[in-house]
């Protein structure tokens, strides 16, 4: 006798359980078969709150890195600025003696030139 010869019906370890909690025929609700996986409680369990706390602490290390970010880029900006700063208050006597050639009238030829890229750098500070 072939595999294809046998009866559907007669294989053995085919089960087939109705797991409905109401009886279609009745409408009643059914009392929970033995051997069936009761339903999970809604009580919080122990890895529920283990989820949870470590849910909680990603959360505020995650908080933690974007202030921490957002600090450096403050700090960043603010070492900019204050370099920025020290180059043009050393530039300023330059710029000072500049100004009183130009009134003096000796600003001409690499003076000129000198003294047109310092005003356009200090400018842009």
């Amino acid at each position: 006798m072939s595999e294809f010869d046998q009866d559907p019906g007669a294989e053995e370890g085919v089960r087939v359980t109705d797991k409905r909690r109401i009886d279609p025929e009745t409408g009643q609700v059914r009392e929970p078969v033995a051997g069936v996986a009761p339903e999970p409680s809604p009580e919080p369990s122990a890895e529920d709150a283990q989820v949870a706390e470590l849910t909680a602490d990603l959360q505020r290390v995650t908080a933690e890195y974007a202030n921490y970010r957002k600090r450096v880029d403050r700090d960043r900006q603010s070492v900019n600025d204050l370099a920025a700063a020290a180059v043009v208050s050393e530039l300023l006597p330059i710029l000072d003696d500049l100004r009183r050639a130009r009134e003096g009238g000796e600003y001409g030829g690499a003076r000129r030139r000198v003294g047109d890229q310092l005003d356009a750098t200090t400018t842009k500070l």
